[in-house]
């Protein structure tokens, strides 16, 4: 106990202290100083994630509910984007199966698309690589963050492999859309388990097991 506590201080501070530096840069700089960043990491974009992200780097967002993954997705920057994974500058959002580790169709703006609008490559199919170890990064946040929601985001570097950026205890919904899918539907049936999984491994074989893309499709919450 004494050592999880001290795990969530020491990510208290840097992510405070994280915090406090960017905002003190963007100052400094000016917002666009952001796509210093860019060149920095595009050239370590894993290859698999290359042809649907060419002006960026993309990210992953997984959901975690009790330290179980519920929902995940990717943000594709573009080129109306300019670069960036925000879906709100025209980023495109993919859904993916938390079973296969798989990408969905996609969602720019509003709109279901098949196909990265700069690239014209289809966006569902792709295999998302380490997948397993993604998951399983994402419900160990739980354990030290003590949050019982959160949203973990990831970088696929070429060479690092999985890279987390945050974690944020009040992730937007967006990635409902990007999946098709309610989470309410996910939360309700892990607030059915009479004591939920206690070690990572049965949590995230829970999750691969309960949450495919195939299972019955839920109106948004």
């Amino acid at each position: 106990q004494a050592a999880v506590e001290q795990a969530r201080a020491a990510l208290r501070r840097t992510m405070r202290w994280t915090e406090l530096s960017h905002q003190a840069y963007l100052r400094e700089a000016g917002q666009g100083a952001q796509n210093l960043f860019f060149p920095i990491l595009q050239g370590s974009v894993h290859p698999e994630l290359r042809e649907i992200a060419t002006e960026g780097v993309p990210d992953l967002r997984i959901v975690v509910y009790r330290g179980i993954p519920v929902m995940a997705m990717t943000r594709l920057p573009t080129h109306r984007s300019r670069g960036r994974a925000n879906l709100h500058q025209g980023a495109v959002g993919a859904g993916i199966d938390i079973a296969t580790g798989q990408t969905l169709r996609g969602v720019l703006r509003d709109a279901l698309i098949d196909e990265h609008p700069d690239t014209a490559h289809p966006i569902a199919g792709i295999a998302i690589p380490e997948w397993e170890r993604l998951l399983t990064l994402a419900a160990r946040c739980y354990d030290i963050s003590g949050l019982g929601y959160l949203g973990v985001d990831f970088v696929l570097d070429r060479d690092l492999g999985p890279m987390m950026l945050d974690m944020n205890a009040r992730p937007g919904l967006n990635i409902q859309i990007a999946n098709q899918c309610g989470l309410r539907p996910r939360l309700e049936q892990i607030d059915t388990l009479r004591d939920a999984p206690g070690d990572v491994a049965t949590r995230v074989a829970y999750a691969r097991t309960h949450f495919p893309a195939h299972a019955p499709a839920h109106a948004v919450a």
